[in-house]
């Protein structure tokens, strides 16, 4: 069964075909039924845990279209609120441990493999949850490990530094201009090019 707040969060999603897109909204139904469960205990039957497995394998599905149904949920609240806090903040996805993914790079410890993940969410002024507005998500290659007095000699759009400006111009371009826009972030984004950009 799938519920009814799912429903209306993802009602936008357009996944190419009206089944897809119901199975994504039974897949987000059953993980947040059972936030801490694996797949296999969330989903309840192997039936639905195959099913699960394969709809995440499949080549039809891109993450941008996942994402997309509860971006477009977040603007439509967003427009409810004069103030906006938009907040950008990295993390990362470790999956050292699944020796069989692929597609991932190193993390932070350089025997750690994974992908990174920089999110702008949005919130009220009085901290209120909005939903994501934007998210970017990298794997790190293999060439760079190693080479950090290398890149600190690259253009800001040459290093991962260039994600916060690209957060702050795409929270810009899609928040209307009569919201005032006030953006968050931690101290790794306390250089030069972003504090410019975000000068009156």
């Amino acid at each position: 069964m799938i519920n009814q707040w799912v429903r209306e969060e993802l009602e936008k999603t357009e996944l190419g075909d009206a089944r897809r897109t119901n199975r994504f909204m039974k897949i987000v139904s059953n993980l947040s039924n059972k936030p801490e469960s694996s797949v296999p205990e969330a989903s309840g039957t192997w039936a639905e845990t195959k099913t699960t497995y394969d709809f995440w394998d499949s080549p039809y599905i891109k993450p941008a279209q996942l994402r997309k149904g509860h971006i477009d949920a977040t603007l439509s609240r967003i427009k409810n609120y004069q103030i906006i806090l938009a907040i950008q903040d990295t993390t990362e996805l470790n999956y050292t441990t699944h020796e069989a993914v692929k597609g991932v790079g190193y993390l932070d410890n350089k025997y750690a493999h994974g992908l990174k993940v920089h999110s702008k969410e949005a919130a009220t002024t009085e901290g209120l949850p909005l939903g994501i507005i934007d998210q970017y998500v990298w794997a790190r290659e293999p060439k760079y490990l190693g080479k950090a007095a290398e890149c600190s000699q690259k253009s800001t759009e040459e290093k991962e530094s260039q994600r916060w400006l690209d957060g702050l111009k795409n929270t810009l371009s899609i928040i209307p201009d009569s919201q005032q826009v006030v953006t968050i972030a931690d101290r790794e984004a306390e250089f030069y090019d972003l504090e410019g950009l975000c000068e009156p």
